[in-house]
């Protein structure tokens, strides 16, 4: 034996068998590499104790910087999804406060770049929808007016009809109310 540590342990070390090994040697664990070459034996021997607690500070000054970046990166992550969104909250707000006849253009305050495109779509589309509501109400009204033009044509052809016919006549006549219009018309 070349060198020893200050004989601690005489009988541990006598004939260890090459690679790696575990030993009990006054009461405590070790881990023992021995390598052999030319019948020249070294070993090296760690405490398990003091390998376990190398590994547990390690793993805090690896592992536990990485965990603590992680989760402020989600936190920050988080906060800047929150913020970029803020203006979608915005205008669906705007749009639930409406009522659903309401088709003015939509207006956020300080609306992102991003979000001006939907904007000006939606307000476009809003536009759209009130000119064709308009001129459905419009087309709606004239129709009405051209049913009850022709209608009052035919009410005044018949009282005219009516006026103008002979007194006998008159007697075989029945009148009818239906929609409140009074129809007369004569009898067979």
């Amino acid at each position: 034996m070349l060198m020893r540590t200050h004989g601690v342990f005489d009988d541990a070390l006598d004939t260890p068998a090459p690679g790696f090994t575990n030993r009990r040697i006054d009461g405590q664990r070790w881990r023992l590499y021995t390598y052999v070459q030319s019948g020249l034996h070294i070993t090296t021997a760690d405490r398990l104790a003091d390998r376990t607690a190398l590994q547990r500070n390690i793993i805090q000054v690896a592992v536990l910087p990485f965990v603590v970046a992680l989760l402020g990166s989600l936190v920050v992550l988080w906060v800047g999804i929150r913020r970029g969104l803020r203006p979608f909250e915005h205008l669906r707000r705007e749009l639930a406060r409406r009522a659903p006849d309401t088709l003015t253009p939509v207006q956020i305050d300080k609306a992102p770049a991003e979000l001006v495109p939907a904007i000006d779509t939606l307000n476009q589309l809003l536009v759209r929808t009130h000119d064709a509501l308009r001129r459905e109400q419009r087309f709606t009204n004239d129709t009405a007016h051209e049913l009850r033009t022709p209608l009052t044509a035919i009410k005044t052809a018949l009282r005219r009809w009516v006026w103008n016919s002979p007194p006998e006549l008159g007697q075989n006549m029945t009148s009818t109310t239906t929609g409140g219009m009074t129809w007369t018309a004569p009898r067979f």
